[in-house]
């Protein structure tokens, strides 16, 4: 079976007296389980999520919490619902996520998605507050809507940039995407899904048992 590996965590912190051996201690424990992330099939994608939403990201902030662990950051991302695909997201929608930087004190974890405001995404949120990251599939559950600038058309990508031409490419590992020339780009980007056809295909994949179907 295909695997999408994440590599051990890594922190940066600028003092000693702030307690990295204790977000090392804290996230080795959250992360045992978590190292690989296993790219989901599509309908997994869709029918194990809480809910599906587009939308765009307001704010991004990040702060210090002490936990019984020890001291870790957590980055809350506000986003503006622009539609619900599916489920029933709260109406005001605040996602939590581990790791971010507060001053000069910094806590990465790889392979989290990063947000930043402005940003436009399909997101397939999964867990939100109890879990490390609030996706499904953690970066697996992130599709970001971009715009051509030669065309003005909407496209979406996978969160590692590469765009999205068919839903099958979901169930792919996702490497760095590769550098390409300017035209092989351009005939990418033109032969993309646009976030209309790709919402369209996962309102048409959502079975009646689906998790975003049960009542919460």
């Amino acid at each position: 079976m295909r695997t999408s590996k994440l590599s051990v965590p890594v922190f940066r912190c600028s003092s000693v007296k702030w307690g990295c051996a204790a977000l090392v201690a804290l996230c080795g424990a959250l992360l045992a389980r978590a190292t690989t992330v296993e790219p989901p099939t599509f309908e997994a994608l869709v029918n194990s999520s809480d809910y599906i939403i587009r939308a765009k990201t307001k704010s991004v902030s990040a702060e210090k919490k002490t936990t019984d662990h020890g001291v870790k950051i957590v980055t809350h991302v506000e986003l503006e619902i622009l539609e619900v695909v599916g489920g029933a997201p709260p109406a005001q929608l605040t996602l939590q996520l581990l790791g971010g930087r507060v001053g000069d004190d910094e806590m990465i974890v790889e392979g989290m998605p990063r947000f930043h405001a402005g940003d436009e995404d399909i997101l397939f949120v999964s867990g939100n507050g109890r879990t490390i990251c609030p996706l499904y599939g953690m970066m697996h559950g992130r599709y970001s809507v971009r715009t051509d600038a030669s065309t003005g058309r909407k496209y979406v990508t996978r969160a590692n940039g590469s765009p999205l031409h068919d839903t099958a490419q979901i169930a792919s590992p996702m490497a760095e995407a590769a550098a390409t020339e300017p035209a092989q780009w351009q005939a990418a980007v033109a032969t993309a899904l646009g976030p209309t056809d790709f919402i369209r295909q996962i309102r048409s994949s959502i079975k009646p048992d689906a998790r975003l179907n049960r009542a919460k």
